[in-house]
C-alpha cells in the first residue's frame, strides 16, 4: 500500500511539470517550444531569461510593458 502511495504522490508532482509558464525560466530566448501558449522566451532588461508574453504590437501590452524584438522574429511584452 505505501509504494501505491509513494508511486501516486510522484504521479502528482510529475503531472506538474511540462512547458514553462508566465515569468518562469527557459533557455532558448527568441523560441517558444519552452513555454506554455501564448509565450516566448526572452531576456528581461534586467537579464534573467523568463518565457514571456508574445505580442506583434505594443496594444498587446500592459501600460509597464514594451512590445520588443526577441532574437528571432517574434516580439515579447517586456517590463519597461
Amino acid at each position: 500500500m505505501r509504494i501505491l502511495l509513494e508511486l501516486l504522490a510522484a504521479a502528482v508532482l510529475l503531472g506538474g511539470c511540462g512547458k514553462a509558464g508566465l515569468g518562469e525560466s527557459c533557455t532558448q530566448p527568441g523560441h517558444t517550444d519552452e513555454c506554455q501558449s501564448s509565450l516566448v522566451c526572452a531576456t528581461e532588461p534586467a537579464g534573467p531569461v523568463v518565457c514571456l508574453k508574445l505580442c506583434t504590437d505594443q496594444s498587446q501590452c500592459a501600460t509597464n510593458e514594451n512590445c520588443n524584438g526577441t532574437p528571432t522574429t517574434l516580439k515579447a511584452c517586456e517590463p519597461k
